[in-house]
């Protein structure tokens, strides 16, 4: 099965490197850096890490008998995804390999939508192009991990956004794969285009406008139920209290701290690994980056209203994404994990915003 996965990987090298810009000697170099990166994290993934849930997941799939007994929503959905690789022969390296391709599939959509609908390449474009190299986030999309899905699946709806016609089949499978892997993301993301895109929805997809509406009424009646909401919160605080060596006290933290933690922490006092120093790094630069975006958007006025629907959605999708994670985050660890969904978004809207304004 190694041999399906190998050419699998061939086509997905050959489909991201047919964009133009990519052939020039520079964009070489970040292409080969980008493969050179993600190939390095996943060698550590699977040699070193051996993470905990990857590895459940497989079991769950590889000893069950009955693929529809493994359909669960949520984090079990995995086993129900993999299940029939399992069955065909793939075994736990096959499978993080192929999640890892998956996610390598991602980088280059977000890249060559960046270097095609972008400007002239600039400090700005060179910025975030670098934290397109950041090991930790190549860390959390190798493997059998859940983000290694989800990280393409929302560059591809990225794409469809972009795009001239957007809602077509690609937009509403990545949306299925969402709602089927996390919930909540899939909510974040449909009440994001309806808020942005609801004129064109409603004018063009009467009959599935209504339907989604109803369905994401029924959703948050269920997801935000205050006595089911009260009860995972309380259990969440004992569960965080007992487990993990970087995690902090929900009951004792306030909002902000948790603000905090989820879009920046661990900072150098925080590390205790040198893992986590390294991403105390990364965090350091993703920091210095939105307070040079905070500080010249407070100088160039931009009138929100003047732009693209796409860095909208993008505006409205991860300020949501960081709002809803700091209700709940308690521990350094999974923040860093919870990033991969929506730092991308982030940092590609404040530097279309940065574009806008010639600065």
């Amino acid at each position: 099965m190694i041999v399906f996965v190998i050419i699998l990987l061939g086509i997905v090298l050959k489909t991201s490197y047919r964009n133009p810009d990519f052939k020039s000697k520079n964009y070489l170099f970040l292409f080969l850096a980008i493969v050179a990166i993600h190939a390095f994290a996943f060698f550590i993934n699977y040699k070193f890490l051996k993470g905990v849930d990857t590895r459940v997941f497989y079991n769950r799939a590889i000893t069950s008998t009955d693929w529809f007994a493994l359909f669960k929503i949520g984090s079990r959905s995995m086993s129900f995804i993999i299940y029939p690789l399992t069955k065909f022969g793939f075994n736990y390296f096959d499978i993080s390999l192929l999640c890892s391709i998956i996610s390598l599939k991602g980088y280059f959509i977000y890249l060559n939508l960046f270097l095609k609908k972008g400007k002239q390449l600039g400090i700005y474009h060179f910025l975030l192009i670098v934290f397109f190299c950041y090991p930790s986030l190549h860390i959390w999309t190798t493997s059998l991990y859940k983000e290694a899905i989800l990280f393409t699946l929302m560059a591809i709806i990225l794409k469809q956004l972009w795009s001239i016609k957007p809602f077509n089949y690609k937009l509403l499978f990545s949306i299925l794969i969402i709602t089927l892997i996390r919930p909540y993301i899939s909510l974040i993301i449909i009440l994001s285009i309806i808020i942005i895109y609801h004129k064109a929805i409603i004018k063009q997809y009467k009959t599935i406008s209504l339907l989604l509406i109803l369905l994401i009424t029924i959703a948050a009646f269920r997801f935000l139920k205050l006595s089911t909401f009260r009860a995972n919160f309380e259990r969440l605080i004992v569960y965080s209290s007992n487990n993990g060596d970087s995690s902090i006290d929900l009951l004792n933290s306030n909002y902000f701290e948790r603000l905090l933690l989820v879009l920046f922490r661990p900072f150098f006092f925080d590390s205790k690994t040198l893992f986590q120093f390294f991403v105390s790094l990364e965090n350091l630069l993703f920091l210095i980056g939105v307070l040079f975006f905070s500080y010249h958007l407070n100088i160039n006025r931009i009138k929100f209203i003047l732009l693209n629907k796409y860095v909208s959605y993008l505006i409205v999708c991860s300020i949501s994404c960081v709002l809803f994670y700091s209700v709940y985050m308690y521990n350094m660890g999974l923040a860093c994990r919870m990033r991969v969904m929506f730092v991308p978004y982030l940092l590609i809207a404040m530097f279309s915003l940065l574009d806008l304004k010639k600065i």
